[in-house]
């Protein structure tokens, strides 16, 4: 069957998220919020779904404030603001066991929400959402689920414990990348993916 899946302000996802959970009407959410919470508020519903036994495929929408979401190539006020928003919202997503993002085009801009005509104006955006489908393509994700108290604050961690371990860090975060391996024992082969 087809999804059914609700949408609302970010201020409203207690109200109207919570009395669905564990019902039979929503089969998903599509969260819109901001990006420095998209990672938090996907992985408290993908987690609160599936403590019903029926858990939802979860995507966020509408990322960011009404007049950006996600900027044209050309229109990003610094790269480190561009490498934030792909860090903060596609891989937050995805390493909260998020189903994917619906990129938001704001209506500041050219190529608008409203407007755009020509969706290479996001070309750049696309690329990054293709390298992470390729990546993620490469790991168990039926198995997997967000494990952040593995890493330091501001980090991902997507993992199958004792097996597989995936670890997002962000450039904003000081510091090496670091994972908390005490619960296991064996060796680990590590490989570096540079989004």
């Amino acid at each position: 069957g087809h999804h059914i899946v609700l949408h609302t302000y970010p201020d409203q996802q207690d109200s109207r998220y919570s009395p669905h959970l564990g019902g039979p009407t929503l089969t998903g959410l599509s969260v819109q919020t901001h990006p420095n919470d998209v990672h938090t508020d996907v992985l408290r519903w993908v987690a609160a779904s599936k403590a019903t036994g029926q858990q939802w495929v979860v995507a966020n929408d509408e990322q960011g404030s009404a007049i950006d979401g996600i900027f044209p190539d050309d229109s990003y006020p610094s790269e480190f603001r561009k490498r934030k928003l792909v860090g903060q919202v596609l891989y937050g997503t995805l390493m909260a066991g998020g189903a994917g993002v619906e990129a938001y085009f704001g209506y500041s801009h050219h190529d608008s929400d409203m407007t755009c005509e020509d969706w290479r104006s996001r070309d750049d955006w696309w690329g990054h959402g293709r390298h992470a489908l390729e990546l993620f393509a490469t790991v168990p994700l039926d198995s997997m689920q967000s494990d952040d108290d593995l890493v330091r604050s501001g980090d991902y961690c997507f993992a199958s414990r004792d097996d597989i371990y995936m670890v997002y860090h962000h450039s904003a975060v000081d510091g090496a990348t670091v994972i908390n391996l005490t619960h296991t024992s064996g060796t680990f082969a590590v490989q570096w993916y540079d989004t």
